[in-house]
């Protein structure tokens, strides 16, 4: 079978060189040194009030679910750079058969699905993220089966997955937009004697399978914390909170101190979160704007080292080939969807704006990464435009050319991605244009 083959070749590219490089690099000093801190059982990984090691953060400012999987992944390989990015390379092939799965699912088509996966294993934005001791492949890892299953109509599962993906990173709280579409068009398709009984279900699924299984899945995350001591925990609580009193009210009847007073710190670390998230004044070299990024037009370096006269660096640079070709693939899905519209290319289309337009209201400073959810439903939407032109003889020319492009890219650019040393004239020849430098 085609995908066999194409998850092998993933496989292989994820895992191969993963502990290169063997040091921690870019946002590593916040996720992955926290996930170490975590494994030592250090309490100050879980608080957002302590003073790190210089050069390093306690990260909290996203949910720890990532971080936990990073530290099970030193556990087991030790505690080094394969060691915390192994889970995320693993969650980095999952992410290619779920887009296949969802694209056959919904589209019921072999050449969709397999060309939307083909595309991703050669995408160099999806494949730095996967590589590196981050949060966001397993934030997509998550989304994409809580997708899968929200598809086969399995509202438990879906919610147990969407819990777990809120629990790898707020922007899983995009996925309401995609709710919101899918019951909307269940609503619609229904005929009206049947509509009052599926309001009186939705009753009953949205609060109990979308709103209190996701946040105990969410609250869960945090219960390592609980089983570390910190004396000094109390001084630290914002007792002046009215949320913190009632907290405290209803827990400590029922529970030691201890007990209630972390869970009051995992409160003000909520809030903590949002402050950051919505307050944060930072600028930094390689910032974007949200409309910059189908364009590719602002990469991020996250690594550069010097190898005597040679150069290894690790470039956040989206593949141009499938990138550039998505902008076209959009407008047509668009004018399909106008002229007639259909459940499966809408969803698709939903999930691909759910997340990225968001970040057109985000305060905060943003970077090309943060459009990498996006891309694998970038992915199915090329794959159904170069469906086109392999139904006519001499369009399956151009999709051959195209896929040929397509790793021929990612060949040429697998050094300035995957830190590979090489000269500096031909690492210059990366910087096509200078918002790439």
């Amino acid at each position: 079978m085609p995908i066999i083959g194409i998850l092998l070749a993933a496989f292989f590219l994820r895992f191969w060189r993963l502990g290169i490089p063997n040091t921690y690099y870019f946002d590593e000093v916040y996720h992955a040194f926290t996930a170490k801190e975590m494994l030592l059982g250090n309490p100050a990984a879980w608080e957002f009030w302590n003073t790190p090691p210089v050069g390093f953060a306690y990260e909290w400012t996203h949910p720890p679910l990532a971080k936990l999987f990073m530290a099970l992944g030193m556990i087991i390989f030790g505690m080094d750079p394969f060691g915390w990015r192994f889970f995320g390379a693993a969650a980095g092939v999952g992410v290619i058969l779920l887009v296949y799965l969802i694209s056959l699912e919904l589209f019921k088509d072999k050449f969709i699905a397999i060309i939307a996966s083909f595309l991703l294993v050669f995408e160099t934005l999806i494949f730095v993220q996967a590589r590196i001791g981050m949060n966001d492949t397993y934030f997509l890892l998550f989304t994409l089966l809580t997708l899968l299953l929200l598809i086969k109509r399995r509202y438990l599962l879906t919610g147990i997955f969407w819990g777990l993906a809120l629990a790898s990173k707020w922007t899983a709280l995009y996925f309401i937009f995609i709710f919101s579409f899918f019951f909307l068009r269940e609503y619609l398709s229904i005929k009206n004697p049947d509509k009052e009984v599926f309001v009186k279900k939705m009753f009953f699924i949205v609060p109990v399978f979308f709103f209190v299984i996701p946040v105990f899945i969410y609250l869960l995350s945090y219960s390592p914390f609980f089983f570390l001591k910190d004396p000094s925990l109390s001084s630290h609580i914002d007792s002046r909170s009215n949320i913190i009193k009632m907290e405290k009210a209803i827990c400590l009847p029922v529970f030691p101190r201890e007990y209630c007073d972390k869970l009051a710190v995992v409160w003000n670390v909520q809030q903590q979160m949002y402050w950051y998230h919505t307050k944060l004044k930072a600028t930094h070299s390689y910032q974007s704007r949200w409309y910059t990024w189908p364009f590719d037009i602002r990469p991020v370096y996250y690594y550069v080292g010097s190898f005597g006269n040679r150069i290894a660096q690790i470039y956040a640079l989206g593949n141009p080939i499938i990138l550039w070709a998505g902008i076209p693939a959009i407008i047509f899905a668009i004018y399909r969807l106008l002229k007639k519209p259909t459940f499966n290319l809408g969803l698709i289309l939903t999930c691909y704006l759910a997340f990225w337009l968001p970040w057109s209201f985000s305060p905060r400073i943003m970077f090309i990464y943060h459009y990498s959810p996006s891309i694998p439903f970038l992915a199915i939407l090329i794959a159904y435009a170069l469906r086109k032109f392999w139904e006519d003889s001499n369009g399956r020319i151009v999709v051959y050319y195209y896929l040929f492009l397509v790793v021929i890219a990612f060949m040429y650019f697998y050094p300035h991605v995957a830190a590979w040393p090489v000269s500096a004239t031909f690492n210059n020849s990366y910087f096509w244009f200078p918002s790439w430098r």
